[in-house]
């Protein structure tokens, strides 16, 4: 005859949290999970506290398409573009021209971005590409 064994592993917590009126007051939130194991079924693992919707949440961001913040500074002969693309490398960013049409992609594991922004004149050729910190800055000739 088996035997049911069941295990928990429960966590209580506070931790300090800004109110919108910017007074800071504990919030107690639980998590753990709690683990079946026995009584001729196979284990079963239950989540508690939401994390099961939070590891959800975060598969859903992955695969959402961010549309990264681009700055354009219109100079004499020349423009030049910042865009922010945090968690990605730069050999995974693709930037394609095409008359006055800018698109910048990138992708990683974690993160997705894309973004085609019209300017007021046709791109003649990319001058510079460089990405450091999360940050892309491309210079076209006018």
């Amino acid at each position: 005859m088996d035997k049911e064994k069941n295990e928990s592993r429960i966590r209580l917590r506070s931790i300090p949290a800004e109110t919108s009126l910017g007074k800071i007051k504990k919030i107690e939130g639980m998590y753990g999970f709690h683990l079946r194991l026995g009584g001729g079924e196979p284990a079963k693992l239950e989540w508690l506290g939401g994390q099961e919707k939070a590891v959800e949440k975060l598969e859903q961001e992955k695969e959402k398409i961010r549309e990264p913040v681009i700055d354009i500074f219109d100079e004499k002969d020349r423009v030049i573009v910042i865009a922010e693309l945090a968690g990605v490398n730069e050999k995974d960013i693709l930037v394609e021209t095409k008359g006055n049409e800018l698109t910048i992609s990138a992708g990683s594991a974690v993160r997705k971005y894309s973004k085609t922004v019209k300017l007021p004149f046709n791109i003649k050729k990319k001058l510079k590409q460089r990405y450091k910190n999360g940050i892309l800055e491309l210079v076209f000739e006018k």
